[in-house]
């Protein structure tokens, strides 16, 4: 999945060090969207590069990374997203994954769901959306798991809402995912077969 996202950089003081900072971000093939004196915005596979890449590759080259409130707001938005479905049970679980924002970070969800948007550039839900997707390729690719049970896994209220976004977002169906994904782990679930006719 692609992904973009910009920086607070701090020790870069002249031209010189844009030049280094991006040819460094491009030999770890980083794009750089844009990149001044104290910020950098970057385009990249989320799945090859985080934060801690990030952090690393700057701090070679003697600078640091300026983390902000919100950039911590987001951080934590992004922790409580994987920690809640990857260790719970959205589907038997009662509170609204909004109030439980609020809750854990004690702020408005309007305030924190702001916050998100303007660093992100997506909203919550997009990138709640974005995740699960992600999850449930990855089950797709490594499980034996019908897609049944991995709607349910994931918290999809049926393999319906299940296929529709995983189309959306990826433009293919979870069983044809699955087909290229990993030909010898495509299980032959008749009750799937059913559900997913005409999806």
């Amino acid at each position: 999945m692609n992904a973009s996202k910009t920086y607070t950089v701090k020790g870069m003081v002249c031209q010189r060090c844009i030049t280094i900072l991006q040819y460094e971000l491009e030999q770890h093939h980083v794009k750089v969207d844009d990149v001044s004196l104290g910020k950098v915005g970057i385009s990249f596979q989320s799945d090859n590069f985080n934060d801690s890449k990030f952090l690393k590759i700057i701090s070679s080259l003697g600078f640091t990374l300026s983390i902000n409130k919100n950039n911590r707001v987001v951080e934590q938005v992004k922790v409580i997203v994987r920690n809640y479905y990857t260790h719970t049970d959205p589907l038997e679980t009662k509170m609204r994954f909004s109030d439980l924002l609020s809750d854990q970070l004690h702020m408005s969800y309007d305030t924190i769901s702001s916050i998100f948007i303007a660093h992100e550039n997506t909203t919550i839900e997009n990138y709640i959306i974005a995740y699960r997707i992600e999850l449930v390729k990855k089950m797709l690719g490594e499980s034996e798991h019908s897609i049944t049970e991995i709607a349910y896994r994931i918290g999809f209220s049926s393999i319906h809402h299940l296929s529709k976004q995983f189309k959306d977002l990826t433009g293919t169906t979870p069983s044809d995912y699955r087909a290229q994904a990993n030909p010898k782990n495509v299980i032959s679930n008749s009750s799937d077969n059913i559900l997913m006719a005409g999806i």
